[in-house]
């Protein structure tokens, strides 16, 4: 029961982990859908989290753009194009990034990388 009792609380810890990032400067709650960006909300869209998560969870991996649009079309039948992706990103990036602190980078022709990182 004990060796039970401990997994339970490692595989309930990483999952808060995987549902949080913060970085001193950007504060990101997957599970509660709110973000902070030096201490200030940031409003930020559904299909703007769901891009976050897939660039977050992540981190480091180049993502294509055809795996971000599978992901981003929903069972509702909600479509996201190629054009529309860009948009989402480039918003996004104007919500969480500034001068010193840069998240998504481009991969020309490919995809998308998360960072994480200050600039």
């Amino acid at each position: 029961r004990r060796v039970e009792a401990v997994l339970h609380r490692v595989s309930v810890s990483s999952k808060k982990m995987e549902d949080c990032y913060d970085d001193g400067y950007l504060r990101i709650d997957f599970s509660e859908l709110t973000s902070f960006k030096n201490n200030e909300k940031l409003n930020i869209t559904p299909n703007e989290y769901k891009l976050l998560m897939i660039l977050r969870n992540n981190a480091g991996n180049i993502v294509t753009r055809q795996i971000l649009l599978e992901k981003l079309w929903d069972c509702d039948g909600n479509y996201i194009d190629d054009h529309t992706l860009t948009v989402n990103i480039n918003r996004l990036r104007a919500k969480i990034e500034d001068g010193g602190h840069t998240y998504i980078k481009t991969v020309r022709g490919i995809g998308y990388i998360w960072t994480g990182e200050k600039a």
